[in-house]
């Protein structure tokens, strides 16, 4: 699967919005946003002449100016491919474990090795999210499982996005094609977990409409 940058700084956008605890106002809707470029969306939303919508002005600026000084013209040509993960991307793969544990602050947690992976590949199960020039900008890592109480789901463990490729909406790709990969093969829930300092990650969960518990938590037994 390909997604246009367009599409990446629309996802941006959509994120800054929830932070604030915003909508979509009607001239504004997803469709209008996916289907024009962005110098469009800032003409219609400085025409938009709705008061209580203050903050578009000054969130659509910021967007403007922030995804990366990348021109109008030049929006729709970089493209991130979204892919399944091969046994080739292991050690590029291993070493974003390895970044997401500090990121976690549980560096010391993170004892898989690539050897490991190689011999353990039956059961493990990513998507990357690919530069143009082969780079991995991060992954997402999930198994399936069955809850007895709703049946076939899928478990999403990780979702992780390099430093320097935040803030591009490749997170929300990223996650978006485990939901698509979830429902096409029949699962009836995912699960995943957020660690609770992670307001962002919160935040953003809540608007893909996720129901985040705080009843239950972990229980490890190591081998």
């Amino acid at each position: 699967m390909y997604i246009s940058r367009l599409e990446m700084c629309i996802s941006k956008l959509e994120m800054c919005i929830s932070s604030l605890g915003m909508k979509f106002p009607p001239i504004l809707n997803y469709a209008l946003l996916r289907t024009h470029y962005v110098s469009l969306v800032l003409t219609k939303c400085f025409s938009c002449t709705n008061k209580s919508y203050p903050k578009w002005i000054i969130l659509c600026i910021f967007a403007r100016i922030t995804f990366h000084s990348v021109e109008i013209s030049k929006l729709t040509d970089m493209e991130i491919r979204i892919r399944k993960a091969e046994t080739s991307d292991f050690d590029r793969i291993n070493a974003l474990f390895r970044e997401f544990a500090v990121f976690e602050k549980l560096p010391e947690k993170m004892t898989n090795t690539v050897e490991q992976m190689l011999e353990e590949k039956e059961y493990f199960n990513c998507f990357v999210a690919e530069t143009p020039d082969g780079e991995i900008a991060g992954y997402v890592t999930y198994f399936f499982c069955y809850y007895t109480w709703i049946g076939k789901s899928l478990y999403m463990d990780d979702l992780y996005v390099r430093r320097e490729f935040r803030g591009q909406g490749i997170g929300s790709l990223l996650i978006r094609q485990v939901i698509s990969y979830a429902k096409d093969s029949g699962c009836h829930k995912l699960r995943w977990q957020v660690s609770e300092w992670n307001r962002p990650a919160i935040d953003f969960y809540k608007k893909l409409g996720a129901d985040i518990s705080g009843v239950e938590q972990n229980c490890d037994l190591v081998f």
